[in-house]
């Protein structure tokens, strides 16, 4: 027992040097993509939507820090980490429905789409209004009831009643990874259905960036949860284990500030000069009438746009 005690305590300045280390240049790399924002402020609705989703690696990255230095608060920064997930979710959808025109303009868009297969048994599903708001249902419930989960399990681990394998453990933890499959479902279906009139925004990569750090985010819970059940057994003190997963974690955010600012979320797409190469080239973030007509068979309620301003959209 001395010995694990002597391991904790040596391993514990090492994992919080290695965390503050990638919370800094998580910090850095995405205060860099900020400053690059905001030197080429062509779209400012659009950028700030951007940059407030950006904000989701810093503030992990602290609450990863945070939880390193104070393991034993893990439950409750655990809480603060997916109501903050929950938050973005929400500005992303703001995000695509701006790109959209609106919500009112993203269910007339749908109204026109064809049905399609979603799923793998051949599920039909009809685009419109009546869709939109079930996926709306579907994506805004993750945003909810995972912080709710989190603090109901933080409050069952407080007053001692949070124990691994017993009916309350196993029926929490499935309803969470259910939650967040309908979630990634919802927003995979919203992407499908507009992925054309999107795709000039570079929504796909946005998409992938959001779907892939909440997808890993829980599965490296789920990962670091399990073997905390055998951490007695099989992987020394738990309090160990935790120092690992949220090192990790934030060697992970510091990553995905790099991949952000280079890759998901360059600033590329608002400098001006490329700007208009794009719209000369018909890549640009918007479309003009006749674009869009010509590539969806019938009428657009888009307009053209002025040299990289925001988009203007006819109600």
């Amino acid at each position: 027992m001395a010995s694990t005690h002597a391991e904790e305590a040596a391993g514990a300045p090492a994992a919080i040097a290695i965390s503050a280390v990638a919370t800094f240049f998580a910090w850095f790399f995405t205060f860099v993509m900020y400053y690059q924002y905001r030197k080429h402020w062509t779209q400012p609705t659009t950028q700030t939507y951007v940059m407030v989703v950006c904000s989701l690696i810093p503030v992990w990255s602290l609450l990863g820090l945070l939880i390193n230095i104070l393991p034993e608060a893990r439950y409750i920064m655990k809480v603060l980490l997916d109501l903050y997930e929950g938050f973005v979710i929400i500005m992303f959808m703001r995000l695509i429905y701006w790109y959209l025109g609106g919500k009112d303009q993203a269910h007339w868009k749908a109204e026109h789409k064809e049905p399609y297969r979603c799923c793998l048994i051949g599920c039909t599903l009809h685009p419109g209004g009546k869709t939109m708001r079930f996926l709306h249902l579907c994506i805004y419930q993750f945003a909810v009831t995972r912080p709710t989960f989190s603090f109901i399990i933080c409050v069952l681990n407080y007053t001692g009643y949070w124990e691994r394998r017993t009916p309350i453990y196993m029926a929490v933890t499935i309803m969470m990874f259910s939650m967040l499959f309908v979630a990634m479902w919802g927003l995979f279906q919203v992407y499908r259905i507009f992925s054309l009139v999107l795709r000039p925004y570079n929504v796909g990569k946005k998409f992938l960036a959001i779907k892939l750090y909440i997808f890993l985010h829980a599965l490296q819970g789920f990962v670091f949860a399990f073997a905390e059940d055998f951490s007695s057994k099989r992987m020394g003190n738990e309090i160990e284990l935790v120092h690992i997963e949220y090192t990790l974690f934030c060697c992970e955010m510091l990553l995905g500030g790099i991949i952000n600012t280079y890759v998901f979320f360059s600033v590329k797409e608002y400098i001006e000069p490329e700007y208009e190469q794009n719209v000369l080239e018909g890549r640009s973030g918007v479309r003009t009438s006749s674009s869009y007509t010509s590539q969806n068979g019938g009428s657009s309620s888009y307009l053209p746009v002025d040299e990289g301003k925001e988009p203007i959209v006819q109600a």
